[in-house]
């Protein structure tokens, strides 16, 4: 099995990556596809009048502050739209 993470940032190419994606499973590959979702979050979040909020511990490490509204948006983001952009260029 092969396991794929497409990035969840902005400007990853979907359609290069489903392309991708159905030419392993043609060739009969058994995949996992894993997927991110933070710069759509970041963009409806805003648009949702709910900015995204990042704390930076004192190491320096950066993170992203994840209330409950934050957490609803993220699952809203990336089951209800990226998964099922990505489930469609695959089936096409």
């Amino acid at each position: 099995m092969i396991v794929i993470k497409i990035g969840g940032t902005s400007g990853v190419n979907f359609d290069s990556v489903t392309s991708d994606i159905a030419a392993h499973v043609k060739a009969g590959q058994k995949l996992l596809v894993v997927h991110g979702g933070s710069g759509e979050t970041n963009a409806i979040s805003e648009q949702l009048g709910h900015p995204a909020q990042f704390v930076t511990s004192p190491s320096g490490f950066t993170s992203r502050y994840t209330d409950r509204t934050t957490l609803e948006i993220f699952a809203m983001v990336t089951t209800g739209k990226i998964n099922t952009l990505i489930v469609e260029r695959c089936r096409s």
